[in-house]
């Protein structure tokens, strides 16, 4: 009798090592535990040299599996343009409450932050994940389920 096939598993996240926080926790901690269960992952995720983590925590990356594929694919955001018209080394996160006395530019930019990012400033990696799994499937590359892991959106 010939083993069972392991069930594969593609699971979509922005936040994966070396993204730290608590984002990045949900998907890390779950797959570290599947390879027991007979699950084999692949998990999409973005570029850290190109995305935007307000918490860097490179010591995750030990709790990988070494089982575990990771893809890694390009993004396009507006955080390195704030960054560059801020003068910001990094970008802001928690929202607004973790700012202190504001100037008129800086509630300028809080403005532009909180209509312009809206729902989710990270939204322009979704074409980038998307071509890549288009890419798995044009491979022939098949899986038994998708998981993805994202910050909540404003509904109205």
């Amino acid at each position: 009798m010939s083993a069972a096939r392991p069930l594969r598993l593609l699971v979509i996240t922005y936040y994966w090592p070396p993204s730290g926080g608590a984002g990045v926790q949900r998907s890390l901690k779950f797959v570290k535990h599947l390879p027991a269960l007979g699950v084999e992952s692949t998990v999409l995720t973005v570029d850290p040299a190109q995305g935007a983590y307000p918490v860097l925590d490179h010591s995750l990356a030990a709790e990988v599996p070494a089982s575990v594929r990771v893809i890694r694919t390009g993004t396009s955001e507006p955080f390195g343009s704030y960054k560059k018209l801020t003068g910001r080394a990094q970008i802001p996160y928690g929202g607004f409450a973790n700012e202190s006395k504001t100037s008129f530019t800086q509630q300028l930019f809080k403005f532009v932050r909180g209509n312009l990012f809206v729902p989710d400033a990270r939204r322009g990696w979704n074409s980038h994940a998307l071509q890549a799994v288009a890419q798995l499937m044009a491979q022939g590359e098949t899986f038994d389920a998708v998981l993805t892991s994202s910050p909540p959106t404003l509904r109205s």
